[in-house]
């Protein structure tokens, strides 16, 4: 049990209020914003208590809170929320909501370190790794004492430290030349640089694989242990806070609803919104009823699918890396694929090579037509017919257009012929169909939550009435509740449009649940492919069973 002497952050009665005039178009942020007309709280009276070497995990749905409170910690908040807070936050006995920039940027660069959900997005993508790690020496006040030779040294030794292989060699590498595991070992290695009292990780799992997700935790709780920090675990997934955290504080609606013990929460929960929310995390999935495919026709076919990109070779002479090899798949009417394996396995890249997004070697056959070496002209009808939806919502929706505007493009391609009353009819409709009410196509991307911008790229894709749908990474920063909405709404849809789905992913629990076959991919290359229930209950590769062991 912690005394009181060993409180290293409080929040007391912290309010945070936002306004109409709070919010702009430009707004960018962890939890997502609706306009309203009157003012809203986004954390009401939050009570917390933070003990050193501890640590706290924070839970809820998406828009809960979860975020906007760990933002509040730093004050990363946009300048118009900044002026709407009230109450406290105490760290070494001062209340950082009164602290000034110099005070604040201290804070920052010394004592708080915080790890973000979306490791691309942290770093600078037009500075090597090298530069952006050495501008923490510049900002902390000890570390600028060490000369240029002793910060390069630092520098490998810490990168050996949170995995990173041959730092040497990739220190004058930029972001996108590392994987995503990798990205997110180099953000944890620039935050532990500073030797922080309390590291913040915000959704530092979510985005990665299975594998890589444990890697990642085993790391955060190494290093927690190595530099006597104390650790502020952000996630929707309780099974994960369950295995790591002291203590839970559950948010809802902004609002600490409950705030225990670990064990004691799990055991005894006191809300029955933490209830429904351990009960919903819990449940495993159960497989899918077997698709009837037995009289089905193969749709699609795909033989000896390869993909390389150009690399550097010695002395100016062209190299290829192979990143797909040999991939083959046959596809019948109906049928649900799900596509699994770690990042970096080339599960994206076969998707944009069926649509064509990315080049590619070998046949691929649609509705016995093949469509692989075809130019875009003769391939534009059935680029209508296999449609992709990309992982990540809020980038691939233009944040200037309307949804109006946004779900309209593809009609105006490949439908010119309709009127304006056609195509708002057929929008309308779409929207309604994935669970949004017909006003929402006047909005914007950023006046929606993460699950409503998922259904909104499904919205976009379905209007054209596809007949393979390819799925990226569909539910991958989604919590659990809208993660089930959303997939009972791809189930929904599959049966009134008699859809095919290609479902790439690496939640094991959300391919169980909707697929009926499962390929593994390794390093481009399939090492098992078969009946989903086949592979979780009998794996034959030694990669699968890890996959599947890796499940937290």
């Amino acid at each position: 049990m912690n005394s009181n002497s060993d409180c290293i952050l409080e929040f007391k009665n912290f309010t945070l209020i936002t306004t109409p005039v709070a919010l702009d178009d430009n707004l960018e942020n962890r939890e997502s914003f609706l306009h309203t007309e009157t003012e809203k709280k986004l954390i009401n009276g939050l009570n917390l208590r933070l003990y050193s070497n501890e640590v706290l995990g924070i839970v809820g749905e998406s828009g809960s809170g979860k975020s906007l409170s760990a933002l509040s910690v730093l004050q990363l908040l946009p300048s118009a929320l900044v002026k709407n807070q009230s109450g406290e936050i105490i760290f070494n006995n001062k209340n950082i909501l009164s602290m000034n920039e110099n005070q604040l940027r201290q804070l920052r660069s010394e004592d708080i370190a915080m790890v973000f959900q979306e490791p691309m997005v942290a770093l600078n993508p037009v500075h090597t790794i090298k530069k952006q790690l050495l501008e923490v020496f510049d900002h902390h006040t000890k570390l600028k004492k060490i000369n240029k030779s002793e910060r390069l040294s630092t520098l490998i030794e810490l990168l050996q430290n949170v995995g990173v292989k041959d730092p040497i060699k990739r220190l004058d590498n930029y972001p996108h030349q590392f994987s995503g595991g990798e990205r997110q070992r180099i953000i944890i290695a620039m935050a532990i640089l500073r030797n922080p009292k309390i590291l913040i990780a915000d959704e530092a799992t979510t985005a990665l694989d299975v594998t890589t997700q444990k890697q990642i935790i085993e790391l955060l709780m190494r290093l927690k242990n190595e530099y006597g920090m104390t650790l502020i675990f952000i996630s929707h997934n309780l099974q994960l806070v369950k295995k790591i955290a002291d203590k839970v504080a559950v948010m809802y609606k902004g609002q600490c609803i409950e705030y225990q013990d670990t064990k004691a929460l799990f055991q005894s929960p006191h809300h029955s919104y933490t209830k429904t929310l351990i009960n919903s995390n819990a449940t495993d999935a159960t497989f899918i009823t077997q698709q009837k495919l037995e009289d089905s026709k193969s749709l699609m076919q795909i033989e000896g699918l390869k993909v390389a990109v150009q690399s550097k070779g010695k002395f100016f002479q062209k190299s290829y890396k192979p990143i797909l090899k040999d991939f083959n798949l046959d596809i019948k009417t109906g049928q649900n694929v799900g596509i699994v394996g770690e990042s970096g396995s080339g599960k994206s890249t076969m998707a944009f090579a069926i649509t064509q997004l990315m080049p590619a070697s070998g046949q691929i056959y649609y509705k016995n037509t093949e469509i692989s070496q075809m130019r875009e002209k003769a391939f534009r009808p059935y680029r209508k017919e296999i449609q992709l939806v990309f992982q990540d919502p809020y980038s691939s929706l233009n944040p200037q257009m309307t949804i109006f505007e946004i779900i309209s493009e593809g009609l105006t391609i490949h439908e010119p012929g309709l009127s304006f009353s056609e195509k708002k009819g057929k929008i309308e409709k779409i929207i309604e169909d994935v669970g949004l009410d017909r006003d929402s196509i006047h909005k914007y991307p950023h006046q929606f939550s993460g699950g409503q911008r998922q259904r909104i790229a499904i919205a976009r894709v379905m209007v054209l009435n596809p007949k393979i749908v390819i799925l990226d990474e569909p539910t991958s920063a989604l919590d659990k509740s809208t993660e089930q909405q959303v997939i009972n709404l791809l189930i929904s849809l599959q049966k009134k449009h008699d859809l095919t789905y290609i479902i790439i992913s690496h939640d094991l629990h959300l391919i169980k649940q909707l697929c009926s076959f499962t390929v593994v991919l390794k390093a481009g290359e399939i090492v098992e492919s078969n009946d989903t229930r086949l592979i979780f209950e009998k794996p034959q590769n030694y990669y699968t069973q890890m996959l599947l062991d890796a499940v937290i």
